[in-house]
């Protein structure tokens, strides 16, 4: 069973990296608060969807000149009304 709106999890303990890969799209949040995360070399960048949660929880982030990381968060609210909503980054 996983974590609804979570894409990538690792414990907070796991340092393991995680290497995004040129023009890699992440769906759900990624929480890994020990780990780095490592964007691909000549990519058009990273975009990261997630829904009602914080967008990234990473130790680091390694650019290596790959473009933008885009966060970006879905608001999956039902009836009418105005809002905003606004993604989170956390870099440790």
């Amino acid at each position: 069973a996983g974590i609804c709106g979570v894409a990538i999890y690792q414990t907070s303990n796991n340092a393991d990296s995680i290497i995004g890969g040129a023009n890699a799209t992440i769906t759900g949040s990624v929480y890994s608060p020990k780990a780095d995360l490592t964007t691909a070399t000549g990519s058009s960048g990273l975009t990261i969807t997630s829904s009602g949660m914080p967008s990234l929880d990473v130790n680091s982030i390694i650019d290596n000149n790959s473009g933008p990381i885009t966060l970006t968060e879905n608001n999956q609210g039902s009836g009418s009304g105005s809002g905003s909503a606004a993604s989170v980054l956390l870099v440790h």
